[in-house]
């Protein structure tokens, strides 16, 4: 959940949120979106229904895109490496490492069951 209604379910609905909440919650976003889906947006979002049913095989591509989508649409982080965290043919784990401004982030994200990215803070 992000922008307006986000706001207004915080407790304090006027304070920033803090700079990995913002990056976790775009990432979240953008992975979830099947790119071309937002009229004003178009290029948004990632397209890995096919390469996802040839998972594991298709590890390095689905790893690609993902790079150049993260990198195309998310400016805030630096120095971005993915990596799979296993090979299971029913699981897709990712790692993501970055520096977000001078700091180093590392994320987990997985594809669930439901076919949604779930992203976590590692560590």
């Amino acid at each position: 959940m992000r922008g307006f209604l986000h706001r207004l379910a915080r407790e304090v609905p006027t304070a920033p949120l803090a700079p990995v909440d913002s990056v976790v919650g775009h990432l979240q976003a953008l992975l979830n979106t099947q790119r071309g889906s937002g009229p004003c947006a178009p290029s948004f979002g990632v397209e890995l229904d096919v390469l996802l049913r040839r998972w594991p095989d298709s590890r390095a591509e689905i790893l690609s895109r993902l790079h150049r989508t993260i990198e195309a649409c998310e400016p805030r982080l630096e120095n971005l490496k993915l990596s799979a965290l296993n090979a299971s043919p029913g699981r897709l784990r990712i790692l993501i490492e970055a520096d977000l401004g001078t700091h180093p982030l590392e994320l987990q994200t997985e594809l669930t069951s439901a076919g949604e990215f779930s992203i976590s803070t590692s560590g």
